[in-house]
């Protein structure tokens, strides 16, 4: 599990907090039509950013949990 940042300097280390559809892809090793299909499904939360929707990186990582205990 990984642990609570609470210097915003050390999340640089940590890599981007928000990812786009491709990484989100990417990590999830699935193609982004499913990728979409899970966030418009609401079962990976987004945010919409001006035209740009990003996935924060603890909601990924919160649907793999899910999925893993199923």
């Amino acid at each position: 599990m990984r642990e609570k940042v609470t210097n915003p300097s050390v999340a640089i280390a940590y890599g981007p907090l928000l990812l786009t559809i491709t990484e989100v892809s990417a990590l999830l090793n699935l193609g982004r039509t499913k990728t979409y299909e899970l966030i418009m499904g609401g079962r990976i939360k987004s945010v919409k950013l001006g035209r740009k929707r990003l996935v924060p990186l603890a909601n990924v990582e919160r649907y793999v949990s899910e999925i893993s205990a199923e």
